[in-house]
């Protein structure tokens, strides 16, 4: 929002400035209004044109090459730790193929059941994925999450260069499959143009097979 109230006020100025350069130009060359006006109509039509290359630039960001990017790769394992639980090992692996330096300061990791519900349950959190007439993921049950924030300084990855991350959780060792999901945000994002909000990555594990699914 605040730099669509700069925009305008860039704009607003430009709009006003060959006004105010008439005048100018006219009090001190002693020129006619109308050799004046033509004056600084050349002037301000340089002057729009460059406005206008700016305000494309900012509104489809034509240098889009210099947006951070990572691209991530999961995996998932577990191990039996007692006689009722299960340890979930997941690895993130963290990619920067930006042309710039990303810095991470917040993450969030999850785990959600994935198997063994009812169907009554089952058609509950498919309904409530239908809000109006647009549809979000199906919100299965949240087993447990963690939040990690890295501020002050985050971690940075420069580009070309691999980070992991290593998380474990503990779970019920009747639970069958689950669904792991990690999401890093990205700092820059204010909104949709500033590129993603964050970048993800979602798995389905099957426990009793050791498998995992992207």
């Amino acid at each position: 929002m605040r730099d669509y109230l700069a925009l305008l006020l860039l704009l607003s100025i430009a709009a006003l400035l060959p006004v105010v350069v008439v005048f100018g130009v006219v009090s001190f060359l002693d020129l006619s209004i109308p050799k004046a006006a033509q004056v600084v109509g050349s002037i301000g039509t340089l002057v729009l044109v460059g406005l206008g290359g700016i305000f494309a630039i900012y509104q489809f960001r034509l240098f889009r090459q210099h947006a951070p990017h990572l691209s991530i790769e999961q995996s998932v394992t577990h191990h039996k730790v007692s006689e009722n639980y299960l340890a979930i090992v997941v690895t993130v692996r963290l990619t920067n193929s930006s042309k710039v330096m990303v810095p991470i300061y917040d993450t969030l990791f999850r785990i959600q059941e994935f198997s063994e519900l009812t169907d009554d349950l089952v058609e509950e959190l498919y309904a409530q994925a239908f809000i109006g007439e647009e549809v979000d993921n199906i919100q299965w049950p949240t087993l447990d999450e963690q939040l990690r924030d890295w501020s002050p300084g985050g971690i940075t990855i420069e580009p070309g260069e691999t980070h992991a991350e290593t998380y474990e959780f503990v779970i019920a060792d009747h639970i069958k499959t689950i669904m792991v999901y990690s999401m890093f945000y990205n700092p820059y994002s204010q909104d949709s143009r500033d590129g993603p909000r964050g970048w993800s990555a979602t798995s389905v594990y099957s426990i009793e097979k050791g498998e995992e699914r992207q």
